[in-house]
């Protein structure tokens, strides 16, 4: 009501706004692929542990609520993700 839009409106919103970030994803995952971008397993399990034992020390959740694979995979998305961004950026200054 504050925003002065019906519901149907929002949801056309939140649909926009979504299907620019499923493009986003598929660029950058394909650039990722072309362009052999990678992120090694040992980065992410470092990251992971990290990760972790913060969320623990912050009293965010205890051992027995982490989900490490659940963690693992969104670390992973994260990474490749800013790698493939830096590479982009990089390009862009050189060009």
């Amino acid at each position: 009501a504050r925003m002065k839009k019906t519901e149907d409106d929002l949801r056309k919103d939140w649909h926009a706004e979504a299907k620019r970030q499923v493009r986003i994803t598929l660029v950058l995952r394909t650039t990722a692929k072309q362009k052999s971008i990678v992120v090694s397993p040992d980065e992410v399990e470092a990251a992971l542990n990290e990760a972790i034992g913060e969320l623990i020390r912050q009293g965010q959740m205890t051992e027995d609520q982490v989900d490490p694979q659940r963690i693992r995979n969104a670390l992973h998305e994260r990474m490749l993700t800013d790698r493939t961004l830096d590479f982009l950026e990089g390009t862009c200054a050189t060009a």
